[in-house]
């Protein structure tokens, strides 16, 4: 994964999406990882044309058109101290996204038993011109049956560690638009509980956009949705 210099557009992400990204209606939290969290899920949604293009291959080559999978999608990052922390995961369809280089930071998926099935290792990128803060996207291949094992997800470092699990109340909404794939806001301003699903879907019947959903971990309906 590259650094928080690198270029959206250089990586295969096209203009269009990385300013549907820059949606005023934002919320708190580190730019970088809102533009790459928008342009990730965005894109990936109609952009395998884009992505193959900027890698000099041929549009219409099947590399080109195999763009997305179903994902459980991965972020958060740590603070000037190394403190940890996630967002809330979200499933959806998208292209994949995996670390590129192994270091000291690593997130693990546990069942309810604390039986580990997902791990991956990663050097944080340090946000440019920042104040020693980090950031990271992944979004991960679903395998069957993480439906029904995932539990928690933990995120550790030199700086702590920081876990999501069933009990956590963390809403944040996703709304995406469905004909073009590009995410239209992105907000955590949610009550907790009950509500805050309401309250998500209340505003993406009032926008028409496509809604994700998610506490911390995401319910087992959102894993199955076509």
């Amino acid at each position: 994964m590259a650094g928080a210099s690198g270029s959206l557009a250089g990586r295969g992400m096209s203009p269009r999406c990385i300013r549907s990204a820059m949606h005023p209606r934002r919320l708190p939290g580190p730019m970088w990882t809102l533009i790459l969290a928008a342009a990730t899920i965005g894109c990936a949604h109609n952009n395998a044309e884009t992505a193959a293009t900027a890698e000099g291959a041929d549009p219409l080559t099947p590399a080109a058109t195999a763009a997305q999978q179903r994902v459980l999608f991965l972020w958060g990052g740590a603070d000037a101290q190394g403190t940890p922390h996630l967002d809330p995961a979200f499933v959806l369809d998208a292209r994949p996204s995996l670390p590129e280089n192994e270091g000291p930071h690593l997130i693990t998926g546990r069942d309810a038993d604390g039986t580990e099935f997902i791990s991956l290792r990663f050097e944080m990128p340090v946000i440019a011109d920042g104040d020693g803060s980090g950031s990271f996207v992944f979004a991960v291949p679903v395998e069957e049956g993480w439906a029904d094992r995932l539990a928690s997800i933990t995120l550790e470092g030199p700086g702590g560690s920081f876990t999501l699990d069933r009990d956590s109340d963390r809403p944040m909404a996703i709304l995406r638009d469905p004909a073009t794939g590009q995410i239209r806001q992105i907000t955590r301003d949610l009550p907790p509980g009950r509500a805050g699903r309401e309250a998500a879907e209340a505003l993406a019947a009032e926008t028409g956009f496509e809604l994700f959903f998610s506490r911390g971990i995401p319910d087992r309906a959102d894993w199955r949705r076509q």
